[in-house]
């Protein structure tokens, strides 16, 4: 890390006393972690520190997450900068952010830099990575809250350390935050934990899993009546259909109220599914993006596996 690369970033941060700090919709442990330690840090600093989330409560694999509590729906009149984490587009911010100036930090290739000051890494495995760099140049010293929500956030993202972006200088980050409190067992138990009602779904969902091109892709559909049959708030995952022996790309497509659908896609053999996501206006990385768009969801799974299929190595518009 090279401390000038933040200098802006960090000069900005020093000129702010109420800085609010805002996810996105629908967040996951990099989002939320990210963020938590971020306000952990500027606090040491003496920041009044306000945390915005679009809606509450926040996804169980989250809440468990030191000063989850914390986060609200609304700005206070006072805020003097919003900087948002983790949040590649604008639009997936929270309605009604007052128009201060804003500081992005991400690790989104597809992030456009919509912000005033904008950091964005996107060979960093988690943007918990720029944020601990970020925490590392306002010579603010880890400890254990912080130290737990960065874990979090870097374990969640690299899926426990297991994608193309993790190398060795990763494992010492990891090393230095489990000396600094992080609790690796107690993280991972709380990124693990399940609803009743999301294990139900996960069974439904895992019932309707569809397979095209002779098994290695996977699609799941998600309708509402399936969330009202199990009572389950969406929940991403997309994950477990990579488990699938023959799976190379998964994706799951989720029914939202008002006409819209929610979608993730993973790959595991080197396909670039942020290129696919972008189709449907959305974005994210090479093996792990995600959209929403309009359009009903047999409409959408159809754009999808337009999209998906003549991308498959060796493989032509049909199953």
């Amino acid at each position: 890390m090279n401390v000038a690369d933040f200098q802006p970033v960090i000069d900005r941060l020093q000129a702010s006393s109420a800085p609010a700090i805002t996810i996105h919709q629908n967040p996951d442990a990099d989002t939320v972690g990210s963020a938590l330690a971020l306000a952990g840090a500027l606090e040491r600093l003496n920041r009044r520190v306000q945390l915005i989330a679009p809606a509450l409560p926040l996804p169980i694999d989250c809440s468990f997450l030191p000063g989850a509590e914390r986060f609200k729906t609304r700005c206070s009149p006072k805020t003097d900068l919003l900087i948002s984490v983790d949040t590649a587009v604008p639009r997936l911010l929270p309605e009604g952010l007052p128009p201060e100036e804003m500081i992005v930090l991400d690790h989104h290739a597809s992030n456009p830099g919509y912000g005033t000051l904008n950091y964005i890494d996107p060979q960093a495995a988690a943007t918990g990575v720029v944020v601990m760099d970020l925490i590392e140049a306002l010579e603010v010293r880890l400890k254990a809250p912080i130290a737990t929500n960065l874990y979090a956030a870097i374990a969640s993202d690299s899926r426990f350390f297991s994608i193309d972006r993790v190398d060795a200088p990763l494992f010492e980050r990891a090393a230095q935050l489990v000396r600094a409190g992080a609790d690796v067992a107690a993280i991972a138990q709380g990124l693990k934990s399940r609803a009743l009602a999301q294990m139900r779904l996960l069974g439904h969902a895992l019932l309707a899993m569809q397979l095209h091109c002779e098994g290695r892709l996977a699609l799941v559909l998600i309708d509402q009546k399936m969330l009202q049959a199990t009572g389950a708030a969406p929940f991403d995952i997309v994950d477990e259909l990579l488990s699938t022996v023959t799976v190379e790309v998964a994706a799951v497509v989720t029914e939202q109220p008002g006409g819209w659908a929610k979608g993730s896609i993973r790959s595991q053999n080197g396909l670039d599914v942020a290129q696919i996501a972008a189709q449907l206006e959305g974005g994210g990385h090479k093996a792990a993006a995600g959209f929403r768009t309009q359009g009903t969801l047999d409409a959408v799974r159809d754009r999808l596996l337009a999209a998906i299929m003549p991308r498959l190595k060796g493989w032509g518009d049909e199953d």
